[in-house]
């Protein structure tokens, strides 16, 4: 069996990250980090199955990132190397077994 996602729940930041989470650490939701899992599927909703599902997640995760006035916000607060770094992150397809199935 292969591991793609492992989901901790520290309890809090602090107990994790001590010092270092007072400027330089968020817990994310283990949602997000689900988002990003190649073997972790989605669970289906009333009228939509696990794999469409993802899709949708996966379309509006590329939308979100690639908008223009994200991009610009993004810039505006962090700086250009941050919009950088987002615009390599999204270049990079996310291996998805459920959607090749």
């Amino acid at each position: 069996m292969k591991v793609d996602v492992l989901l901790i729940n520290p309890g809090s930041r602090a107990g994790q990250y001590q010092a270092l989470s007072d400027e330089y650490s968020a817990i994310e939701p283990p949602s997000l980090a689900a988002l990003f899992a190649t073997y972790l599927p989605p669970l289906p909703t009333d009228t939509l199955k696990g794999g469409e599902v993802l899709n949708f997640r996966d379309t509006v995760f590329q939308l979100y990132y690639r908008n223009d006035d994200y991009l610009r916000m993004i810039e505006r607060k962090f700086g250009r190397a941050v919009v950088e770094h987002i615009e390599r992150m999204v270049a990079i397809p996310l291996p998805r077994k459920l959607l090749e199935e």
